[in-house]
């Protein structure tokens, strides 16, 4: 009841070019936070026939060959409109009230979840169905203005998280060119 999920694009190197539709891969999601790459796989507009991305869906990674991967996830943020599709072992929800959804799966309800169904194994991609992300329980209150203010709360953490994580990263740079010189 909480969103739809859909499966991303199947693709070909052929389909493959500098410019065009970007294709939102597992290496979009750092700690459940979601990034652009310059070096992003691109494909031709012909190729993408699936509908867009949009700001404030849910990218979720539902293959991987590191199974710890699986089940990673971030709010989409700062793309253009029709200009990105999720790739094949991507999924995407959509909800009207995904910041409140991102911010549940970041729970331990959700990785145990993820954990207990995910197939694959002895060499195999670890694999998140479809089907478990339509059909999963999640418990929530039953009130919107509630999970309104979970949802805000948790996106407030995860934003001063970035901030003092850049923080961090100008820091370490500036010490390793103190360092160097």
């Amino acid at each position: 009841d909480f969103a739809k999920v859909r499966r991303g694009l199947t693709y070909t190197p052929m389909d493959c070019e500098k410019r065009g539709i970007r294709v939102l891969r597992s290496s979009n999601i750092e700690e459940d936070r979601f990034v652009l790459h310059d070096d992003d796989v691109f494909v031709r507009r012909d190729a993408a026939d699936i509908p867009p991305v949009k700001v404030g869906d849910i990218l979720i990674t539902s293959a991987n060959g590191s199974s710890q991967l699986v089940g990673k996830h971030a709010l989409v943020e700062g793309v253009t409109d029709g200009g990105v599709v999720h790739g094949g072992f991507m999924l995407l929800a959509t909800s009207p009230e995904s910041v409140f959804l991102n911010a549940t799966m970041s729970a331990s309800w959700y990785r145990n979840a993820v954990a207990s169904v995910m197939m694959g194994g002895n060499g195999a991609l670890g694999n998140l169905g479809q089907e478990l992300l339509e059909t999963m329980m999640l418990f929530a209150p039953h009130c919107k203005t509630e999970r309104d203010k979970i949802g805000s709360l948790f996106g407030s953490v995860d934003t001063l998280m970035a901030s003092r994580e850049a923080a961090l990263e100008k820091l370490r740079s500036l010490k390793k060119a103190m360092l160097e010189k």
